[in-house]
């Protein structure tokens, strides 16, 4: 018996060495996949039936007890649990205020029989119940000494004894994870940074190239001004350099004659062919055009 229990220690030991090989220099975008392989493969190892990643959210200093948000980032589950819709319950301070507040202290909990809860975990044994949970562990997960967020295996079938050998094993699994899961945070918030700053320069340098533009359409115009061109040929170059300088399609110069009560197209760019036949309009239409009173 002893020499099985110490070869099922060595086997253990070897899974626990391979995924913390795995994890070596894996890309971001990889680490959610290899923690799904190793809970599975953990899981299998120790013969249980489910078992989780949670992630705090929220400040650490800013949180009471054990009342930051939860949120299960990776599970896994037997295909029978699967099948019979058992769902996995993220530890709260609500549901589980026994056990949140010792994991919020950085305690592992070992838990070989659901029954032997102690009675300040009433509420647990009954949750545990209604799940068919009848055995689990919890082992905290921390990053530069504040409680991050913790790892849970569930035993379902038959209650399940953890060595404390296998215990520290999985405290080793869960400074992985959280090792991988702060670097895929860092790398993912540097990333973001990134995008933003060349966003920023993209948009500053659009606004510079913007600027040269104008200051030489304007240099153009005052050029085109000071010329001997005919006022026609003005007028067109200026409704032409104000589309290319406003980003505009079509733009349009009206003159309002008041004592003939209309309007009048002085200069056109960029209307569509039907338009170009419209020389002038009576004066209430600039009303129609969204010009409030013509001054």
């Amino acid at each position: 018996m002893a020499r099985h229990r110490k070869r099922k220690s060595v086997i253990f030991e070897n899974i626990i060495t391979t995924i913390s090989t795995n994890f070596i220099n894996l890309q971001p975008d990889e680490i959610d996949n290899e923690i799904n392989r190793a809970l599975r493969t953990i899981s299998q190892a120790t013969r249980v039936e489910r078992s989780c990643v949670v992630i705090f959210s929220g400040n650490a200093d800013g949180a009471q007890g054990g009342t930051r948000p939860a949120i299960c980032t990776h599970a896994w589950s037997t295909p029978e649990i699967v099948a019979q819709n058992r769902p996995l319950d993220t530890i709260s301070a609500t549901t589980w205020p026994w056990l949140r507040a010792r994991i919020a202290r950085g305690e592992i909990v070992n838990v070989p029989l659901v029954s032997a809860l102690p009675a300040e975990a009433e509420i647990e044994r009954r949750v545990c119940r209604a799940q068919g949970i009848q055995s689990f562990v919890v082992i905290p997960m921390t990053y530069r000494g504040d409680v991050v967020g913790y790892l849970k295996f569930d035993a379902l079938r038959t209650p399940k004894t953890w060595s404390d050998h296998t215990i520290a094993l999985l405290k080793t699994v869960g400074e992985i994870f959280v090792n991988a899961l702060e670097h895929k945070r860092a790398q993912e918030a540097l990333q973001l940074a990134n995008l933003t700053l060349e966003a920023r320069v993209r948009a500053r340098t659009q606004e510079i190239e913007r600027r040269q533009r104008v200051a030489e359409g304007l240099r153009d115009i005052l050029v085109v001004l000071n010329s001997d061109r005919p006022i026609g040929e003005i007028l067109d170059y200026l409704v032409a350099q104000a589309c290319a300088l406003l980003d505009s399609s079509a733009c349009v110069l009206y003159r309002v004659n008041q004592e003939e009560r209309r309007i009048l197209v002085e200069a056109s760019f960029g209307l569509p062919e039907p338009f170009h036949a419209i020389k002038s309009l009576p004066l209430h239409a600039w009303r129609f055009l969204g010009h409030g009173e013509p001054g």
